[in-house]
């Protein structure tokens, strides 16, 4: 597909794909939207654990040699409808194309190629940043080639900025509450909380708190990610990626030896990311998770990191320590009115549904 000097390329094997790690992430450091779950890293540690399951569909824009954008796509044809997703999105707390300083331009090219192809159902875009103008590009792509999208409601994404508001972050990390729980922790036995430096270091710590995050939610209607097929796989593959970089923020807190809560997240464009936190529920009156959350906002206020990002969730704990609220959303935009007056039809008989339950 030609757009301008803009030339788009649909990928469908990986091996068709020149575009290397310094390539691709040189492209994110100044997109939009520059994540963790954007990375080369992240995008195809997760393609080979879980790409089997899908089709390859990436788009890539380039001007004559010049890398411009990338849509990391795939086709999921599991269910009844042929769908465009974000690689990864179910593992990702924030997805979007990535593109530079043309974006809008870029973003055309993308859509048009979409709709060259034909062989889709509906594009699902998920948990992209309600800031992104990926949004109003949807929206007027839809209008041009006629087709009819839905938007649902942002989901909440709680964040602490700590850069200019530094005296807030260490009110926050201070409570007296909180206070109380690492001094009793520090009083009566030995406590360190301590991130992980070394991938062999950190992959023995993993089944600890593999081990750990099944426990805590045994019982409970969220039983652990780590119960489904594939998530250990990923996350130890992670650590492979992500931990030699500098990437990943992987935390422990233990008390005589013992350890009593973790935290799996990343450090990341000047942020620390919040992602996968754990503790054993036999310490749960001790509060061990919210002990080792006061090391973070520590940690990013001795690095001078910008914010830490509780990302998505509106969980209760969250926003008794985040200062800001943004918000991720969705947009499935149908390639035909028919599917998209039958999702709206479906939407309807839930909503009365539940009127009447």
């Amino acid at each position: 597909m030609m757009h301008l000097a803009m030339e788009a390329r649909i990928i469908t094997r990986r091996e068709e794909m020149n575009v290397g790690s310094e390539e691709w992430n040189l492209l994110l450091s100044g997109s939009e939207t520059n994540t963790i779950f954007q990375t080369y890293e992240w995008v195809w540690t997760w393609w080979s654990v879980f790409g089997p399951m899908h089709s390859l569909f990436l788009v890539e824009v380039r001007d004559r040699d010049r890398l411009i954008a990338l849509a990391p796509m795939m086709l999921d044809s599991s269910g009844r409808k042929r769908s465009l997703r974000f690689i990864g999105e179910e593992n990702s707390d924030y997805c979007d194309f990535i593109a530079g300083e043309r974006k809008q331009e870029a973003l055309i090219a993308i859509f048009e190629a979409i709709v060259s192809w034909k062989n889709w159902d509906v594009i699902q875009l998920k948990n992209m940043p309600e800031s992104s103008t990926t949004v109003a590009a949807v929206r007027k792509f839809c209008g041009q080639f006629g087709k009819r999208f839905i938007e649902t409601n942002g989901i909440s994404c709680p964040t602490l900025i700590i850069m200019g508001h530094e005296d807030h972050a260490r009110r926050v990390s201070s409570k007296k509450t909180i206070r109380r729980r690492h001094n009793y922790l520090m009083k009566t036995g030995y406590m360190n909380i301590f991130h992980l430096k070394s991938v062999e270091e950190a992959i023995r710590y993993f089944d600890l708190f593999v081990g750990q995050h099944i426990r805590r939610w045994s019982g409970t209607a969220s039983p652990s990610l780590f119960l489904k097929p594939g998530n250990r796989d990923f996350y130890l593959d992670l650590i492979k990626a992500l931990l030699p970089r500098s990437l990943l923020l992987f935390t422990v807190l233990e008390y005589e030896g013992r350890p009593l809560a973790f935290h799996f997240g990343f450090d990341y464009g000047s942020k620390v990311i919040w992602y996968k936190p754990s503790y054993d529920p036999d310490y749960r009156r001790l509060s061990p998770g919210t002990v080792l959350l006061k090391h973070l906002i520590e940690y990013g206020l001795e690095k001078g990191r910008q914010e830490l990002d509780f990302t998505i969730g509106d969980e209760p704990f969250k926003r008794r320590f985040a200062n800001c609220i943004r918000k991720n959303g969705h947009i499935r935009v149908h390639n035909s009115q028919a599917g998209y007056y039958q999702e709206k039809a479906f939407q309807k008989l839930k909503y009365f549904r539940n009127l009447l339950s």
